[in-house]
């Protein structure tokens, strides 16, 4: 059985990482009136990308080996809520 790596050790968690501190440094040098409220959102916004990728990663390496993926989705069809066309 394939064993998981720690969250720290995957490359994309450790780049976005460094993006969030990245992010952090440059809205520090914005003017005060967009520092506060737009650059808190966009701080906000740049921690939930490793945010969410450590929570899905946790919720998988708690899965037993066959349950690891989604199952797949059922194939698209056509809504059933439309109407037929009138026949001339």
């Amino acid at each position: 059985m394939a064993e998981f790596l720690r969250i720290e050790d995957l490359i994309v968690y450790r780049r976005l990482c460094e993006l969030h501190i990245e992010v952090c440094v440059l809205t520090r040098g914005w003017p005060a009136e967009e520092k506060y409220e737009l650059g808190s959102q966009v701080r906000r916004s740049s921690n939930s990308s490793p945010a969410n990728l450590a929570e899905k990663h946790a919720l998988e390496a708690k899965l037993p080996p066959d349950q690891h993926r989604f199952p797949p989705r059922p194939p698209r069809t056509e809504p059933s809520n439309r109407t037929p066309n009138p026949e001339p």
